[in-house]
């Protein structure tokens, strides 16, 4: 068995910004998935991404250091490093019941003062319903920047990747993991082949049948076919996207 510090302890190394990289995968193109984001901090990439209103995206709380500074966001662009357009944001919002120990309801909103220009390259992804369910065994796609080996931070990709998963269910993710680790607010997906999302895709979008149902958060290990990945289950935090979109909406 695995203590509950054991998990913490990996959790720390490879987890503030824990799933930074996609092993294996495949090469992608942003005209393809436009709704994904490089979110960057003095001007260097840091987590991912989704585009959910024209004025707002999402990403994982645990990306977000420095809640009172200015981050920005690349959209539009394969690369992360140049092309597309970046967007200051006006204001951060980390969920109120977000517990950076246990890395439940892993997520932030990041909010811009001017509305983002859609194109063929930059576009929205849907919301599923509110606490609605995820079928076992469905494929998403995951998609983001950064390393593209384990334990190898300097072996960034400068574009963009994807790869497969597929949704576990809930009881077999939380025999897998330590007693009170997966919370209800969470979603576990993986591959049989030895490819993730992994520590820079953090904050990242998980979609399937074109509904965003997961924001990459943690794991045990990266491309470890016996440990699914774990990420926010988008649907239980519905409420509290749709509550602060209408709230922001108001005042702009």
């Amino acid at each position: 068995m695995f203590s509950k510090t054991f998990l913490l302890v990996i959790f720390c190394i490879d987890g503030m910004y824990s799933k930074t990289r996609i092993i294996g995968g495949f090469q992608a193109v942003i005209d393809n998935y436009g709704y994904t984001v490089s979110l960057q901090f003095d001007d260097e990439h840091i987590c991912g991404g989704a585009i959910v209103t024209p004025t707002m995206v999402t990403s994982g709380a645990h990306c977000i250091r420095y809640p009172k500074e200015t981050y920005s966001v690349r959209v539009g662009s394969t690369y992360k490093d140049s092309g597309g357009r970046l967007y200051n944001t006006s204001k951060i919002i980390i969920h109120p019941e977000y517990n950076r120990r246990t890395a439940d309801k892993d997520i932030c909103l990041l909010f811009f003062k001017e509305s983002l220009l859609f194109d063929w390259t930059v576009r929205m992804i849907a919301l599923p319903d509110e606490d609605s369910k995820v079928r076992i065994g469905t494929t998403a796609v995951v998609t983001g920047w950064g390393s593209t080996k384990l334990n190898d931070p300097y072996s960034v990709s400068p574009t963009l990747k994807g790869v497969y998963v597929d949704v576990v269910s809930f009881a077999k993710c939380k025999a897998l993991y330590p007693p009170n680790s997966i919370t209800n607010s969470m979603i576990c997906a993986g591959s049989r082949k030895p490819e993730d999302a992994c520590s820079g895709d953090s904050g990242g979008p998980m979609v399937a049948n074109g509904l965003l149902i997961g924001l990459v958060s943690w794991a045990f290990s990266c491309a470890d076919v016996n440990y699914p990945g774990i990420y926010t289950s988008v649907s239980s935090v519905v409420d509290f996207i749709e509550n602060n979109t209408n709230a922001m909406s108001r005042t702009q």
